[in-house]
């Protein structure tokens, strides 16, 4: 008894678990996988393969000016001699933003002529919210530690207040408690960044 473990090219594509794109030479879609599919889906349920092949990739990057970019990103891609990585941010439909890592290879005939390239794309969002995180608090704390005197306070009043910007936390009113060693509990002083 054989198995036939190769299958077609749909059902190949579709065991990648991440979302997978076959594009050409010219970054014209060629396939996509289920999970590519169901990604898209997030938007519009109605969404087939039909609607993806036969278009350029970048024509599904939502902001115009990020279709050139990334029209510029595939045909970097495609210049590539060896397996290609690279971080590429976009907008969801809330404004929120996602970040992706985009992995891919090029696909070359025998006398190394490019014929496409295949991408991955992971959703990394997570990770780089988490890494931006460690980063504030970290900026923030180092801010903290350089303090000696209480007359110190505004450019730690001003590393949380740029934190919290970079996160995206809406905080209209933020203060800091200062305790001097030396002084009563109603000697004690509070700074805001207002």
């Amino acid at each position: 008894m054989t198995i036939d473990l190769l299958g077609t090219q749909e059902q190949l594509l579709d065991a990648i678990p991440v979302p997978a794109t076959l594009i050409d030479a010219r970054g014209i879609i060629v396939d996509v996988n289920r999970a590519a599919l169901d990604l898209a889906r997030q938007i519009d349920p109605a969404v087939g393969r039909q609607h993806r092949v036969g278009c350029h990739i970048a024509d599904f990057v939502k902001l115009p000016a990020d279709r050139d970019r990334f029209r510029a990103l595939i045909d970097d891609l495609l210049k590539a001699t060896e397996p290609w990585q690279a971080h590429w941010e976009s907008t969801r439909t809330d404004g929120e933003s996602q970040h992706w890592r985009l992995q891919a290879t090029v696909l070359r005939e025998g006398n190394g002529r490019v014929v496409g390239a295949m991408i991955m794309r992971e959703d990394v969002t997570q990770q780089v919210r988490q890494e931006n995180r460690q980063h504030v608090l970290a900026s923030i704390r180092d801010q903290i530690w350089q303090m000696e005197t209480g007359e110190e306070i505004h450019p730690t009043l001003s590393a949380v207040w740029e934190g919290l910007k970079q996160l995206g936390v809406p905080l209209m009113y933020c203060s800091i408690n200062l305790l001097q060693e030396d002084a009563t509990p109603d000697e004690q002083e509070a700074y805001s960044i207002n």
